[in-house]
């Protein structure tokens, strides 16, 4: 799966392939999750909140053209977000209206920084799926002990029985394919 602002993913849903759908359900979900525990809503909010965003990107899917000068396409998914948050909130107080545009929950500096730290492990956690599929399993899992649990290198080497070096190995080939992978990320989330 290639990462989600990835400009051929977004065009691949404008045309309705299902499989596209899929793949981008599957890697925004957590994240329009985590934006609605946000706002503190239940685990049926959440599910909820998931169908709503995604209802709302379907039915503008066809008018929906993505423009990178009018934009990064995290902010339009912020905005769609935020929008049936606060449908879900008016839905608590009995109010019958569904992802209206004019009432959207007030944005703080605290959510709008929950929001970009929501982002970037987003990030993290797709260049971490790509590093994955780069390195060899034992290389990855040693990188993954070492680098980011933060395991001594000995200690590594010894349940994963392999050298001290390759742990060291493991580390440095690591944080390269790690660069890579955020660098080729960034460069198509514009």
């Amino acid at each position: 799966m290639s990462f989600t602002t990835n400009k051929t993913l977004l065009e691949r849903i404008h045309d309705n392939d299902d499989v596209s759908w899929t793949e981008f359900y599957e890697t925004y979900t957590p994240l329009i999750r985590l934006r609605g525990r946000d706002f503190s809503l239940n685990e049926e909010e959440l599910r909820e909140l998931a169908q709503d965003v995604m209802f709302a990107i379907f039915k503008s899917s066809e008018r929906f053209v993505y423009d990178p000068a009018k934009g990064k396409f995290r902010n339009y998914l912020k905005t769609v977000t935020a929008h049936c948050v606060g449908a879900i909130l008016r839905r608590r107080k009995n109010a019958a209206v569904y992802c209206e545009e004019d009432n959207v929950p007030d944005e703080s500096d605290v959510l709008e920084a929950s929001w970009n730290s929501e982002w970037n492990a987003h990030l993290v956690e797709e260049a971490l799926r790509m590093l994955r599929e780069k390195m060899e399993p034992l290389s990855y899992q040693a990188f993954i002990f070492y680098a980011i649990e933060g395991k001594s290198a000995v200690a590594v080497a010894r349940s994963l029985d392999i050298s001290v070096n390759a742990v060291y190995l493991a580390k440095s080939r690591g944080v390269a394919y790690l660069r890579e992978c955020l660098h080729q990320i960034r460069s198509g989330e514009d």
